[in-house]
């Protein structure tokens, strides 16, 4: 287990973007959740628009290249966003279900989940 506390915001960004481009099934979510509530965490310092804006730049590092792969089974183009506010398959666009229950982004969309569950 990696002491995240101790990591500099780019070495956690790292961390993620390593497991995203590794074969197989990365690194776990042992190593991988952890990573991502530091860096909610660090990015929960900041205010409102700026925290969201704040995510919404490392998402943009952190997902992948290839729009290819953030197309849902459903042929829907996910798009992970700061509460999912950008994405068609957030059950609010007419003409598109909800994915986010089997979305390999979700928690990408909600870096603040642990704030909304204490």
């Amino acid at each position: 287990m990696i002491d995240v506390t101790k990591m500099t915001t780019e070495e956690l960004e790292q961390v993620l973007r390593d497991d995203f481009n590794s074969e197989g099934d990365g690194l776990g979510l042992d190593v991988v959740m952890p990573v991502m509530e530091e860096l909610a965490r660090r990015h929960g310092k900041r205010t409102g628009a700026e925290a969201k804006m704040a995510w919404q730049m490392f998402l943009q590092h952190y997902l992948p290249a290839s729009q290819e792969e953030l197309i849902d089974p459903t042929g829907t183009k996910l798009t992970p966003s700061w509460h999912g506010e950008e994405c068609l398959g957030n059950g609010n666009w007419p003409g598109y279900e909800c994915c986010c229950d089997n979305c390999d982004y979700y928690l990408a969309c909600f870096p603040d989940w642990k704030e909304h569950t204490s």
